[in-house]
């Protein structure tokens, strides 16, 4: 596992991320990096056991640091700084919470 995490997204929008088993990591299992355009799809996963060389987030880590102008809706739509909804449904997510 290179960077930390098992997936990493940064400047991109609209992933699925679907049918995956994440365990055992030192940081993240999940990193969205920068929020850009949203309208991701995390559904039907395993994820366990990360975190565990610190204290800092959890399973999944997010970031939203810059704003992105885009036409997120479509190119009818006019352009906005709000990214699309992300949405989480049928995960298992097994949380520690302490360092062990």
């Amino acid at each position: 596992m290179r960077g930390g995490c098992a997936i990493f997204q940064s400047m991109s929008r609209n992933s699925l991320i679907k049918n995956n088993v994440l365990m055992n990591g030192p940081r993240a299992g999940i990193n969205f990096n920068d929020g850009m355009g949203g309208g991701n799809d995390v559904t039907q996963n395993l994820v366990l056991g990360f975190v565990r060389e610190s204290a800092d987030h959890g399973n999944e880590n997010s970031w939203d640091r810059v704003p992105f102008l885009g036409k997120w809706g479509g190119e009818d739509k006019p352009a906005t700084l709000a990214p699309a909804w992300n949405h989480q449904h049928h995960n298992f997510w097994l949380v520690r919470d302490c360092l062990c």
